[in-house]
């Protein structure tokens, strides 16, 4: 796993654990590195050397639509030892119609009320309910009306 022999300290019981975890969670959501292998992305302040401590990930369905991810040294701050990580993608965005939606603020109260009111009228006087399917037989019909009057009496407005 490792390129060199200088590393095998690295390899505890706890951070044997912490990676696995790690590797489980990416494997679950489907997460892929996007910085090419070996980017350096710090450059240690007391030496100067690059090393990569740093990743950039995304999910798998995005890989497609990153165009760039590269580290960009020359827009490091002054005064920081990490490089700026550059991700540039690619998403078109879908064109969609308005779509319509109630403007309930402008709808007559009181006549949907009174509608309201006739439709259940309708439905006889309230009993028990004893039954499953005579609660879901009910409450259809109470939705389908409320829905039917909605339909007939609300205004529409465009929707962004």
């Amino acid at each position: 796993m490792w390129d060199e022999e200088r590393n095998l300290h690295l390899f505890t019981r706890q951070n044997i654990e912490a990676a696995e975890r790690l590797l489980e969670m990416t494997d679950r959501y489907g997460m892929v590195m996007r910085l090419a292998k070996g980017t350096p992305t710090l450059q240690a302040t007391r030496t100067g050397n690059y090393t990569w401590v740093d990743n950039v990930w995304c999910a798998e369905e995005l890989q497609g639509a990153v165009l760039k991810c590269d580290t960009e040294p020359s827009l490091r701050p002054p005064k920081t030892d990490h490089l700026p990580v550059i991700t540039e993608m690619s998403i078109d965005m879908e064109k969609r119609d308005p779509r319509m939606r109630k403007n309930f603020r402008a709808a007559d109260w009181e006549a949907f009320r009174e509608r309201l009111g006739e439709a259940l009228a309708g439905f006889g006087r309230p009993t028990e309910i004893y039954e499953i399917e005579e609660f879901e037989r009910r409450r259809n019909q109470i939705e389908e009306a409320i829905q039917s009057i909605t339909d007939d009496e609300e205004k529409l407005v465009k929707y962004y």
